[in-house]
């Protein structure tokens, strides 16, 4: 028993390892589709980053995935998140920079 479990040693690392990259690839466009349909509205294109997962996701499934397209799909990820809470900063600077009279009005 002992010498099948050191024979099989190499190739349980493998089977182990692709199991953990699936599970890598899976969580990240899991977590990418999420935000985008939390910022869909505030979002211009997701078109790259939605096709960027569906390819990551067929690599994955092919045991192909590798570190460039994981990075490739996670940096376009980023771009689209990072220009939300751009967008959100602008537009809660000019709110706090509208006169008191009109942030009275509107809280009335």
């Amino acid at each position: 028993m002992v010498s099948e479990a050191e024979q099989y040693a190499e190739t349980d690392k493998a089977c182990k390892q692709l199991v953990e990259e699936a599970n890598k690839v899976d969580s990240i466009c899991a977590n990418t589709e999420k935000a985008i349909n939390e910022f869909r509205d505030q979002i211009d294109t997701t078109e790259k980053v939605s096709k960027l997962i569906v390819e990551l996701r067929e690599l994955a499934i092919k045991g192909w995935a590798g570190d460039t397209s994981v990075n490739e799909t996670q940096q376009s990820s980023l771009g689209l998140l990072q220009k939300v809470y751009e967008k959100r900063n602008v537009e809660g600077a000019a709110l706090f920079q509208q006169p008191a009279s009109e942030n009275k009005e509107e809280n009335e």
